[in-house]
């Protein structure tokens, strides 16, 4: 589930960057190392690096990543909520950490 904040970033993702074809999407997948994460969470490919949506960082998952073609090659990351999202009852604690 995402928080109002994380659509509104997606939307503006999405109506700023390039979108990404099916294509592009399973080849930033297989560059990135990443064959269990689903492509259409790639939110946007470019000739170096993508944006990636619910990035998984064990047990947590990142809102947004910025990442290369190569693994292990970060370039950012994006929490877009803070407090008011999180961890404010034992309900949000335990859904932050699947």
């Amino acid at each position: 589930m995402m928080s109002p904040i994380e659509q509104m970033m997606l939307e503006e993702l999405r109506r700023r960057c390039p979108a990404p074809s099916e294509q592009a999407r399973d080849a930033a997948r297989c560059h990135a190392g990443m064959e269990g994460y689903d492509p259409a969470l790639v939110v946007a490919v470019f000739p170096r690096w993508m944006v990636m949506q619910e990035f998984p960082i064990d047990p947590y998952r990142l809102d947004f990543a910025i990442v290369g073609y190569q693994v292990d090659n970060w370039y950012g990351a994006v929490e877009c909520d803070g407090h008011e999202w999180h961890d404010r009852t034992q309900e949000q604690a335990k859904r932050d950490r699947q």
